[in-house]
């Protein structure tokens, strides 16, 4: 080797894999879920590359720990944000006539603001609201479905917006 040749063109290194990885079974049915499934896959994966750079002596250990646990701490939040939010079974319509279900549910949840009541405040994944057409309490044949509101580049409401029967 020559004198002016770095030691990082002398050394490869392999991937850091486990050979016996854990393997849950997974049921996701919202856009966000699945967002939420890549970033835990990318965490793993960051993960492993940090072990591989400590032990190979590329990053201390107080460095490893510290990247290790703020990642781990910003899954966690995000997983127990997600967790605050409960099903309330009303609709954008309830809240629009007062009703018994949207009283209870204000009473349990809080206020929601004005624009996620009105669509106007929805993540970019939500999917289309479903209107009713009838005025009583029978839904018609087919909910009728309304262009996507304009909605804000943050990538996702306030945990509450969304669409019907979102949690209030």
């Amino acid at each position: 080797s020559s004198p002016t040749q770095r030691s990082s063109d002398l050394v490869s290194l392999g991937e850091n894999m486990n050979l016996q990885p854990v393997k849950l079974p997974l049921f996701v049915n919202a856009q966000l879920g699945f967002m939420a499934v890549y970033l835990l896959a990318d965490y793993d994966d960051l993960a492993r590359k940090l072990i591989l750079a400590h032990h190979t002596a590329l990053i201390d250990r107080s460095t490893l720990e510290r990247w290790l646990n703020e990642g781990a701490h910003a899954l966690r939040s995000l997983f127990s944000l997600a967790q605050q939010y409960r099903y309330s079974g009303t609709t954008r319509d309830d809240f629009a006539a007062k009703n018994a279900a949207a009283r209870a549910a204000l009473e349990k949840f809080g206020e929601l603001p004005q624009q996620v009541l009105e669509g106007m405040h929805r993540s970019r994944f939500a999917p289309p609201i479903a209107r009713r057409t009838s005025k009583h309490d029978t839904p018609p044949a087919a909910p009728v479905l309304e262009p996507d509101a304009p909605v804000h580049t943050d990538g996702a409401s306030d945990g509450r917006a969304g669409d019907e029967g979102a949690a209030a």
